[in-house]
C-alpha cells in the first residue's frame, strides 16, 4: 500500500467515524468559559434504542454574564428601610364665620397661635421590582405651649369688636398617616460615579386630624367684663380632620454613598370636616356645638439631609413646611333648645413648621 492510499483511508476514518457510535454514546457540545463553571446537560427522549444526544452548556458567573444578569437580578429585587423622627413644630391655625343673616361678614374669629408642639413620627419605604416604590407614614404630636383667641365683631370688616377672650392651648394634640406609591427613575447609579440622584413621582391619599383645646379664658375687653368671670374659665375644643388624595414627588441627591440629600413636595386635596365643643356658651348644645365643612388644599414641603453607615444604618435631620387652606364653607350651629342656624365659614387656614431628628435602618 502506497502513502497516498494509505492518506485516504486515514481521512475516510475520521470522516465516517462520527456515524458509528454505540446507542449510548454522546455528543458533546462545549462552551468554554474563562474558569470552569456549573454545568448543565440537556438530554433527548430515547426511544427504540435511538441514540441519545446530551447538550453540555458552561454557565458563567455574574461578572462573566455582564450588564443582562445584574439586570434581572435588579429587576427581581427588594429592599426596605424604615425610620423613627423625633419632632418639634410650630403651628397657628385660624377661621372665621359669618353671621347667620350675613351681617357682619366677621362675625366670630377664632385663632390658636404659637402653638408649640412635640412629637414622633414613623415611616417605611419599600422599593420593589420594576421600579415601583411603596411608602407609608404616621405621627402623632402633643402641645407644650400656645395661645389661644376668640374675637367677636359687630360690623364688617372685622370692626367694632365686643368681646374678646384669650386663653391657654392646654392638651392639645394632633395626628396624620399617609400612604403612597411611585415610580422611582434612577439617574448616575454607577460603581465609578460619585454622584447620583433618584426622581420618585408619587400618587397617595393621606388624612390629618387635630383637636385644638382653648381653656381657661379671660376677657380682654374690659368693658366687656362678664359679671361672673370664672363663666369664661372652662375648656373649649375644636376637632378638625383633613383626608383626602395628592400627588408629589420625592428627589435624592447621593454622594459617595453615603451622604444623601433629600426633599420631597406633596399637593394635596381635602375634605375638611370640624366640630366645636363649646363649653363657654351656656346656649348652644353639648357636646356637638356646631360643626364646620369646606373643600381645602394643602401644600406639604421637606428638605433635609441622611448619612448612611456601612451597616445599612442612618441618622436624619429635616426641616418640613405645611400651608392648608379652606375657603367659602359652612357652619352648621346647634342650639339648646334644638334650633339649627347656617352660616357661612369663611376661611380656615393652618401653616406648620417644624425640625426633625430621625434614626433610619435599611434591610
Amino acid at each position: 500500500m502506497n502513502k497516498r492510499t494509505a492518506f485516504k483511508n486515514v481521512a475516510t476514518l475520521a470522516l465516517l467515524s462520527p456515524c458509528f457510535v454505540q446507542a449510548n454514546s454522546a455528543i458533546e457540545m462545549h462552551f468554554f468559559a474563562d474558569e470552569p463553571a456549573e454545568l448543565i446537560v440537556a438530554n433527548s427522549s430515547v426511544e427504540n434504542n435511538e441514540p441519545k444526544m446530551q447538550m453540555v452548556i458552561f454557565t458563567a458567573d455574574e461578572e462573566q454574564a455582564g450588564s443582562d444578569a445584574s439586570y434581572y437580578e435588579e429587576e427581581d429585587s427588594y429592599s426596605f428601610s424604615y425610620y423613627l423622627d423625633s419632632s418639634y413644630q410650630q403651628d397657628s391655625v385660624s377661621w372665621s364665620v359669618a353671621s347667620p343673616t350675613g351681617r357682619p361678614d366677621t362675625l366670630t374669629e377664632m385663632q390658636w397661635d404659637n402653638l408649640s408642639m412635640m412629637g414622633v413620627d414613623v415611616g417605611f419605604k419599600a422599593e420593589m421590582p420594576y421600579n415601583l416604590v411603596l411608602k407609608g407614614d404616621a405621627g402623632y404630636a402633643w402641645e407644650i405651649s400656645g395661645d389661644s383667641r376668640q374675637v367677636f365683631y359687630a360690623r364688617d370688616g372685622k370692626t367694632q369688636p365686643f368681646s374678646d377672650i384669650s386663653g391657654d392651648t392646654e392638651k392639645s394634640y394632633s395626628w396624620h398617616g399617609s400612604f403612597a406609591l411611585g415610580y422611582a427613575l434612577d439617574f448616575g447609579l454607577s460603581d465609578n460615579s460619585p454622584v447620583s440622584f433618584n426622581l420618585t413621582p408619587l400618587v397617595g391619599y393621606a388624612w390629618r386630624e387635630q383637636n385644638l383645646k382653648s381653656n381657661h379664658g379671660q376677657q380682654r375687653l374690659e368693658e366687656f367684663n362678664p359679671v361672673d368671670p370664672e363663666s369664661l374659665d372652662q375648656q373649649n375644643s375644636y376637632s378638625t380632620s383633613w383626608y383626602g388624595p395628592w400627588l408629589g414627588a420625592d428627589l435624592t441627591l447621593i454622594a459617595f454613598k453615603k451622604h444623601q440629600l433629600f426633599s420631597s413636595f406633596q399637593h394635596h386635596w381635602a375634605d375638611y370636616k370640624a366640630e366645636g365643643h363649646w363649653r363657654q356658651s351656656q346656649d348652644l348644645q353639648q357636646p356637638k356645638s356646631f360643626e364646620h365643612e369646606a373643600d381645602a388644599t394643602g401644600v406639604v414641603a421637606s428638605a433635609g439631609y441622611r448619612y448612611l453607615t456601612d451597616d445599612d444604618w442612618g441618622l436624619s435631620i429635616s426641616v418640613d413646611y405645611q400651608n392648608w387652606n379652606a375657603e367659602s364653607g359652612s357652619e352648621t350651629l346647634y342650639t339648646n333648645n334644638d334650633e339649627q342656624f347656617n352660616s357661612q365659614l369663611n376661611e380656615v387656614d393652618w401653616e406648620s413648621v417644624g425640625v426633625n431628628l430621625g434614626v433610619n435602618v435599611r434591610f
